[in-house]
């Protein structure tokens, strides 16, 4: 039987505004579903409300909201509860992306504080060209795309953020913003605030280094369901 993945959408944005982008997030989703398909496993997609019984039958988890760019706090989360659900009734992988890793950053108590800067020194890395993202060796996601990039030293002045407990940064933009966050217990959870399908490519919606993050993601699902 194929694993099951919860995909849960995420949308911030309420009256007209909102309506218009949740289609757009379940559009979207409905990709991620069909790609997720396509790779192996079977995606179920909660567009209603969030069970707790259903989510204790997940094999993994992909929580979705479309990234405008701003790197900013949500203030109160809404409908707090509903998402921790992801923490507090399973231990199976989980994949935040989009405004989906903010929100995994905010769940774990993390913050943004906006305009401050630090320095940070050198590191060894990976390079993702198509996003200009600086992936920090040694992490869960440099093991996804490592072998398949560009290896360099790289060099980012980063905005001060709170990280969520339990949380590291995995990864940072050319500009310095924080853009990967990861757990840094043994359940898999990853969260990239980069959208992983390019819906401006009509053939190939997934970059060689997107389509392994995803790979990586439906192996770990699979060895947990297993």
């Amino acid at each position: 039987m194929r694993p099951l993945i919860g995909m849960i959408p995420f949308c911030e944005e309420v009256g007209d505004k909102g309506e218009d982008e949740e289609k757009l997030v379940k559009e979207t989703l409905m990709k991620y579903a069909q790609e997720l398909h396509r790779l192996g496993v079977l995606p179920v997609i909660f567009f209603e409300d969030i069970d707790r019984n259903d989510i204790r039958t997940m094999d993994a988890i992909l929580l979705y909201g479309r990234w405008k760019g701003r790197g900013e706090g949500f203030g109160e989360l809404k409908e707090r509860e509903k998402y921790r659900l992801i923490f507090s009734e399973t231990n199976s992988p989980l994949l935040c992306v989009g405004q989906g890793c903010s929100v995994l950053n905010h769940l774990c108590d993390g913050r943004v504080s906006q305009g401050m800067q630090a320095h940070t020194p050198k590191i060894p890395g990976a390079v993702l060209p198509e996003q200009d993202i600086r992936v920090y060796e040694g992490t869960k996601l440099f093991e996804c795309i490592g072998k398949s990039s560009m290896m360099q030293e790289v060099k980012v002045d980063a905005r001060t953020r709170k990280i969520g407990e339990n949380l590291r940064v995995s990864a940072m933009s050319g500009n310095g913003d924080i853009v990967g966050v990861e757990g840094v217990e043994e359940r898999f959870i990853l969260g990239i605030e980069w959208d992983l399908i390019d819906e401006t490519k009509e053939e190939k919606l997934l970059s060689d280094e997107n389509y392994l993050i995803l790979s990586v993601f439906i192996q770990m699902t699979m060895k947990y369901s297993s």
